[in-house]
């Protein structure tokens, strides 16, 4: 019986139904339709292959290891998807790209060391790598995928070279094991929904020349207690920060000129709001907008040349006001804010005089 086994085993391995190998190499004639997913838990890419192609070994979930050659360049998409016991990554120095859908599913991938070279990380390369420690994001990318490491939930450690110049939209959705971000000063722009739903992100420390935070960037984010906008900050995107339920306080640094609708909407506990713009044309908006919270009752306008470049009205529940304008057009009525307590208006003001049936007539204990 035993030789009979053996027999039919030697049969079907010389008919190629068996792969007795568990190494399989990958060279430049490889075709998805002639190599099928067989028991091999090693991948070798052999020394002359310069590209890999789209879904090469896709869903061949035997696969543990896989050794990059120092020559390859590029990695086509799907081209690793869904290998679930892979654990760990590295990439050669000549690594430039790595395609749409790369790797996502990886579902037991703790490492990735990233090359020094690569350029572009498409879509969804890593989304579903749920147990991803820690990265380091290379500065050589100068295009980065949507939703590259979505619901990576187990990360902690994020670090971003010096010379990485964007974050991209959807970058890490849901890494709900963020707790803080160190951003380096050469970024400027962070992409939609970038760290939407990092439920555990806590602390933030932005670069001091970002100009854009963009739609839903920080939305739900429900663990920040306390943001530092930096100054060179000039557009805030629609609910950026909504549900940032940790909030008690915002400052609207001094060069921001847009804050979209709900931008900091849905945060129950903030209570204040300093503005340091010298120009914000969307302000109205954000406090009109019929998501702040009702319990804000302090804002202040710091800058001596902020100018109202529309007509507001200003939250009921405010019960004080400070306005350090020197010139002050489109002045907001304040005649309907039954809490304000505190008013002060700055009295080199020249066009006060003219708003004056705008001011409110009682309950106003410090006036001009």
């Amino acid at each position: 019986m035993l030789i009979l086994a053996s027999l039919l085993y030697r049969s079907k391995l010389d008919q190629g139904c068996i792969d007795a190998s568990p190494t399989q190499t990958y060279t430049n004639d490889w075709s998805t339709e002639k190599n099928k997913c067989g028991t091999y838990t090693k991948v070798i890419i052999s020394s002359e292959v310069t590209s890999i192609i789209d879904h090469a070994f896709e869903k061949c979930d035997k696969v543990q290891t896989i050794e990059f050659n120092q020559r390859l360049q590029t990695i086509g998409n799907s081209a690793f998807e869904g290998l679930e016991i892979l654990k760990e990554l590295i990439f050669p120095d000549s690594l430039i790209s790595i395609g749409n859908y790369a790797f996502k599913g990886c579902r037991l991938l703790t490492t990735i060391k990233f090359s020094n070279s690569l350029k572009t990380i498409g879509d969804n390369a890593f989304e579903d790598c749920y147990v991803i420690k820690s990265l380091t994001i290379p500065k050589s990318l100068t295009k980065i995928g949507q939703h590259i490491f979505q619901n990576v939930q187990d990360i902690k450690t994020v670090i971003f070279e010096d010379g990485l110049t964007f974050l991209g939209d959807y970058m890490f959705e849901s890494g709900t094991g963020l707790t803080s971000i160190t951003m380096p000063d050469s970024i400027t722009k962070i992409g939609q929904y970038c760290f939407q739903e990092c439920y555990n992100l806590a602390t933030i420390k932005f670069s001091e020349n970002l100009q854009e935070i963009n739609d839903f960037a920080f939305y739900y984010c429900k663990s920040i207690k306390t943001l530092e906008l930096p100054k060179s900050l000039k557009m805030i995107g629609y609910n950026a920060f909504e549900r940032c339920l940790g909030l008690t306080s915002i400052t609207l640094p001094e060069r921001l000129i847009t804050l979209n609708n709900n931008a900091f909407g849905g945060i129950l506990k903030l209570t204040e709001i300093t503005v340091c713009c010298k120009k914000l044309d969307l302000l109205g908006t954000f406090l009109n907008s019929g998501r702040i919270s009702k319990n804000v009752n302090k804002i202040e306008f710091k800058s001596s040349e902020f100018k109202f470049l529309q007509d507001i009205q200003l939250i009921s529940s405010l019960s004080t006001i400070i306005l350090n304008s020197n010139e002050i057009i489109n002045f907001p009525d304040m005649t309907g804010l039954k809490n304000l307590q505190y008013l002060y208006i700055n009295n080199t003001s020249s066009s006060l005089m003219i708003y004056q049936n705008r001011l409110p007539k009682t309950k106003l204990l410090s006036s001009i």
